[in-house]
C-alpha cells in the first residue's frame, strides 16, 4: 500500500460481508467449540459462513451453510487417506476468502489450498500431535518408545513445513511452538448457553454426588476413579459416583465392569453411556463435586481439560491432578484443590475433606463460576477471533504472505 494512504476498512467498524470456510475431517458438523462458538460467532459478526463437515444432509442452521459429507465405511486408512480429499473439493467449490481448518489429518489438503490454490488459510490446532505420540494416547495403535519419539520428531519436522504460508490459532498446549502469525484462542464456556445458577450452602450438606464427564480411559484416570470409590465406601463416606461417557470395549471395558461387581460399588457408581450433550450438563448441574484425574502425560501437561470450566461454571469444585495446566486454574481462582491421583489415600483423603466441609465446597463453588462469569468465558475470547480475521482479511499486522489472487466475493487490500 502506498504511503498515506489507509487500509480500506478500520477495525473499529463492521466488515462488509466475506465468505469463509471451516473444515473439519474429525468432527461432527454441531461440534460445541467449531459450530456453536466459532461458526455462530462469525455468523453473528456479519461473515457469510459455510461448514464443511460429517452431518446427515446439508443444510442452514443459525445462518451457517453445512456442506455435507457422509462419513466413510469402516476403516482408518481410508478416513485418514482417502476421505479428506473429499472436503477439499467440497471445499474447494465454494470459493471463499479465507479457509479455516480444524485437523492435523487435514494438512495435505490445506497445503494445496494455500500453495496450489494461492488461498488464505488459518489451521486451528486443537491437539498436540508430537505429544500424542510421545504419551500413547493413541490408543489404536502400541508402538515401542523409540518409535513413538521417531515418530513424534518426524511429525513435528513435517507440521513444522507444512503450515508455512498459513495463519495458526493455537490451543494453550500449543502456545509457541511456531513463529508465523497466530492467535491463542481457549476454548470457553459459553454463558449464554449456560449462565452460572449460584449454589447454596445446602446444595453441599446432601448427599454427594461426584461426576466425571469425558472420554474414558487409563490416561483420563478412570481406574484412579473407581479406586476413589472404593476407598470411599470403605471409610463409610456417603456418596454417588456418576461417570459420563462411552465405555470402552475390549479388555478395559471388561476390568471397570468387573471392579464395580467384585467390590460391590454398581449402586454407587453410575455409567451414562452415549449421553447426548445437553442431559450431560444436567448431570453435571445436579452434581456436587467434579473429578478431572488426567495422567501427567505429554498431551495433557499443558492442555486445560474443558470439563474443568464446565464444572466451574455450575458451581462444582473441583478434584484435580497435580498435571500443570489444569493444577494452574484451579488453583488460580480458588475453585478446588490439587492433589496426587497415584496415592489413593491422600485422593481419599482429599476428597472427604471436601465432602465433609460445605462451607468449604461452596467458597469453591463461588470462586469458579465468579471467575467464569468474569473472565473465563467465550463472550470475551470470541473477540480475539473477530479480531485475528480482521487482521487477516483488513489489516496488513501479522498476516503471513499471500498468493496474489482474488478470492471469490471480496478483494482484499493492504495484505501482501
Amino acid at each position: 500500500m502506498e504511503q498515506g494512504l489507509e487500509a480500506p476498512f478500520a477495525s473499529s467498524t463492521k466488515p462488509p460481508l466475506a465468505r469463509v470456510c471451516h473444515i473439519t475431517t474429525n468432527h461432527r458438523a454441531l461440534d460445541g467449540r467449531i459450530f456453536y462458538k466459532e461458526c455462530c460467532t462469525l455468523a453473528d459478526a456479519g461473515y457469510d459462513v459455510h461448514l464443511v463437515a460429517y452431518h446427515p444432509q446439508d443444510e442452514i442452521l443459525n445462518g451457517i451453510r453445512i456442506h455435507a459429507v457422509p462419513r466413510p465405511p469402516a476403516g482408518r486408512l481410508r478416513r485418514f487417506f482417502v476421505w479428506p480429499w473429499r472436503f477439499l473439493i467440497r471445499a474447494a467449490r465454494l470459493r471463499p476468502d479465507l479457509y479455516h481448518f480444524h485437523d492435523a489429518e487435514f494438512l495435505p489438503q490445506a497445503m494445496v489450498l494455500r500453495w496450489v490454490l494461492g488461498a488464505r488459510v488459518v489451521y486451528d490446532m486443537h491437539e498436540n500431535v508430537p505429544a500424542q505420540f510421545l504419551g500413547q494416547i493413541l490408543t489404536w495403535i502400541r508402538l515401542p518408545n523409540f518409535v513413538r519419539r521417531a515418530a513424534a520428531l518426524v511429525y513435528r519436522t513435517l507440521e513444522t513445513f507444512a503450515v508455512l504460508g498459513m495463519n495458526l490459532i493455537e490451543s494453550d498446549m500449543i502456545e509457541g511452538r511456531f513463529r508465523q502469525p497466530k492467535q491463542s484462542i481457549r476454548n470457553l464456556p459459553l454463558l449464554k448457553s449456560s449462565p452460572p445458577v449460584p449454589r447454596k450452602n445446602e446444595d453441599f450438606r446432601r448427599k454427594p454426588i461426584l461426576i466425571y464427564t469425558g472420554g474414558i480411559s487409563v490416561a483420563r484416570g478412570i481406574l484412579a476413579m473407581l479406586e476413589l470409590a472404593d476407598r470411599l465406601a470403605q471409610r463409610n463416606q456417603p456418596f454417588e459416583m456418576r461417570i459420563v461417557g462411552e465405555l470402552p470395549s475390549g479388555e478395559l471395558g471388561q476390568r471397570i465392569e468387573s471392579f464395580l461387581s467384585e467390590r460391590k460399588l454398581s449402586s454407587q457408581v453410575k455409567l451414562y453411556r452415549k449421553v447426548p450433550f445437553p442431559e450431560s450438563l444436567r448431570l453435571v448441574a445436579e452434581s456436587t463435586l467434579g473429578l478431572s484425574l488426567l495422567k501427567p502425560l505429554p498431551n495433557y501437561r499443558y492442555a486445560l481439560p474443558t470439563k474443568i470450566l464446565e464444572y466451574m461454571t455450575y458451581g462444582l469444585p473441583i478434584l484435580s491432578s497435580d498435571i500443570p495446566c489444569s493444577a494452574y486454574y484451579v488453583r488460580r481462582y480458588q475453585a478446588g484443590i490439587v492433589t496426587d491421583m497415584d496415592n489413593v489415600e491422600a485422593l481419599a483423603d482429599a476428597a472427604i475433606g471436601l465432602l465433609t466441609d460445605p462451607d468449604r465446597m461452596l467458597w469453591y463453588s463461588r470462586n469458579g463460576q465468579k471467575a467464569i462469569a468474569e473472565e473465563l468465558n467465550w463472550e470475551r475470547e470470541s473477540k480475539l477471533l473477530l479480531q485475528f480475521y480482521e487482521r487477516l482479511l483488513w489489516g496488513r499486522r501479522d498476516v503471513a504472505p499471500c498468493f496474489p489472487h482474488r478470492p471469490r466475493g471480496l478483494s482484499i487490500q493492504g495484505v501482501a
